[in-house]
């Protein structure tokens, strides 16, 4: 058994072979056990597929950049960020497989996701509830929940929740059902995390414990900031460890990163990507979760290896024509076939 991360480019790879058809890749690499050569080492990452999705453009963005698993889903799901109407797609692990990619339009409250993160949470009667936070730097962040009985088939978003804050990757562990069954409501049997390594919010590199289940309608979600240190408790400078690895961001030089975020499916590792292709772990945050009072209010940062195709750099990561803001992990046996049920 292994962990794999998967991401997908937020473009057309003119490279790829129908670009035409609105190609866009789907990577899958192995998450380290530890830093590849200091973290400056490659993590090699194989085509998965394309999604050729001629019907998921018009959109004017078709960024697809939240990406989430569980195991109601038995599969891996991204949503997209565009210009009208918000939708999901499904199937992303076999792109080019049967059964194709669904695309699903959201409804209710549902509209442009600009910077978006998304995941899934699994209450005790096994139905799985997808959350979407949406951000830009200047506005904060709202937290988005499917509808009515958690079914993720359900394609209604209600509104959770709102923070002045910005944060762009979620990720969700749920504790086993067979160990603590989960009741619906916060009571600590879940850990969340929201990502933040934009600077153009005014702070620095960070992560912040969700609360999925606000006491007041639509109340703030996201705790404290929780600073990303290095390894020797000096603050995380992201333009400079991003940098010092070759990867600027072409977009926005000055203004950080996007970001995908995500537990390895044991729960023990919280794994980040950048848009550019960088990949981090970050440790030692377990006292800072929601509700608890002997946090210190830092966690450990590392970089464990820069993705790269056949030796080179992800396509259009060092341009910025394409970015890798989406990252889903699933346990895989050895022949390749997904674990659902650790």
């Amino acid at each position: 058994m292994a962990f794999y991360g998967y991401t997908i480019g937020d473009a057309v790879n003119p490279a790829a072979p129908n670009p035409a058809n609105e190609g866009f890749e789907v990577y899958r690499y192995l998450i380290p056990d530890a830093p590849i050569n200091g973290g400056n080492g490659i993590i090699a990452v194989e085509l998965v597929g394309i999604l050729s999705a001629p019907n998921f453009t018009g959109d004017g963005g078709e960024d697809i950049e939240g990406l989430g698993t569980s195991p109601r889903i038995q599969g891996i799901s991204g949503v997209s960020e565009g210009t009208g109407t918000g939708r999901r797609v499904n199937n992303l692990d076999e792109p080019s497989l049967p059964p194709a990619p669904q695309v699903q339009n959201f409804g209710g409250t549902a509209r442009q996701f600009t910077d978006t993160g998304s995941d899934i949470y699994v209450n005790k009667a096994e139905k799985a509830i997808q959350y979407i936070v949406q951000s830009s730097p200047a506005s904060g962040s709202i937290l988005y929940k499917t509808g009515a009985g958690g079914n993720y088939g359900n394609t209604t978003l209600a509104q959770v929740g709102t923070d002045t804050e910005f944060a762009d990757g979620l990720a969700i562990y749920n504790t086993p059902v067979n160990v603590n069954a989960l009741d619906g409501q916060y009571t600590g049997k879940y850990k969340a995390f929201a990502s933040d390594f934009n600077l153009a919010d005014g702070d620095g590199a960070e992560i912040y414990a969700v609360n999925l289940f606000p006491q007041a309608p639509n109340g703030d979600f996201l705790t404290g900031a929780i600073q990303l240190v290095n390894p020797n408790g000096t603050a995380f400078d992201v333009l400079t460890n991003a940098n010092n690895a070759g990867r600027p961001d072409p977009d926005s030089p000055q203004d950080g990163f996007d970001s995908g975020l995500a537990f390895t499916p044991d729960g023990k590792k919280l794994i980040a990507q950048l848009e550019n292709g960088l990949v981090y772990q970050i440790s030692d945050f377990q006292d800072d979760v929601l509700g608890s009072t002997t946090g210190d209010g830092k966690a450990t940062i590392r970089r464990l290896g820069m993705l790269a195709l056949n030796g080179q750099p992800l396509p259009g990561t060092l341009t910025g024509s394409i970015e890798y803001e989406g990252l889903a992990i699933v346990s895989e046996d050895t022949a390749g076939n997904p674990i659902f049920n650790l």
